[in-house]
């Protein structure tokens, strides 16, 4: 999987005091770059027999070939409210479009046919290894330091109904839960990101069709169900099988 990834963010701040109300905001580009490459493989371990259910053994390796989040400096955008101390505010020169650390995953996903339907289910396990950066701060002098971003579980249930032989439909839900991130300049002892603990719960829709004999179309629609997942999420594929 070799990504290339365009993103847009909006920051806004509020008026002295907490006001609610919005004195600054700008909008941050980045036209497309390449992100975390990411290298995988499937191993069948066991086929789905009268008692026991298809087991399929996942690993993969995620490079961080794309432009890390760190020591990102940041620019001064003025604000309109003449009660703001500063009159500006601070955004991040350019947004990044990797984590900036190798990431091993292995799990296994199991598949059984209840004709007319298919139930599935997957666990795995991420981990991501500690790396060294020249600077982790976006201050104006470099702050050398590591960074841990933690580890992850992940595990999911659904069932898959077949109309006919060429459309089917699906519903799962997912689930991530992943420790809590840290930091540490040089020399100094470890720091815990504020908000880095994450528990993503995810529900999922989807429709396949068999184009043709070889081509298919997936289509998948998520919402969260917590505050860490994204609150929707579509994507359409198109596999070839050759």
């Amino acid at each position: 999987n070799v990504p290339f990834i365009q993103r847009s963010t909006t920051y806004q701040k509020g008026g002295a005091g907490g006001s609610a109300a919005i004195v600054g905001e700008a909008e941050v580009t980045r036209d497309p770059k390449l992100g975390d490459v990411n290298l995988g493989m499937s191993y069948q371990l066991l086929r789905e027999g009268p008692r026991n259910p298809d087991i399929v053994w996942n690993l993969s390796l995620t490079g961080p070939s794309g432009e890390h989040p760190y020591g990102v400096p940041t620019v001064d955008v003025p604000t309109n409210d003449p009660d703001d101390t500063e009159g500006v505010m601070q955004v991040p020169s350019e947004l990044p479009t990797g984590s900036g650390v190798w990431t091993a995953s292995t799990g296994a996903s199991f598949v059984r046919t209840l004709d007319p339907a298919i139930i599935f289910a997957n666990i795995a396990y991420s981990y991501t290894r500690q790396e060294s950066f020249s600077d982790i701060q976006s201050v104006e002098e470099n702050q050398p330091g590591d960074v841990d971003l933690g580890d992850t579980w992940q595990f999911g249930v659904g069932i898959a109904f077949a109309f006919n032989d060429r459309l089917s439909m699906n519903m799962s839900y997912s689930q991530a839960l992943t420790s809590v991130s840290k930091t540490r300049n040089k020399g100094e002892d470890w720091i815990d990101i504020v908000g880095s603990k994450s528990n993503a719960a995810t529900l999922g829709v989807g429709v396949t069709y068999a184009m043709t004999k070889h081509l298919a179309m997936v289509t998948s629609m998520g919402a969260g169900l917590t505050a860490d997942a994204p609150d929707v999420t579509f994507s359409v594929k198109f596999p070839y099988m050759f």
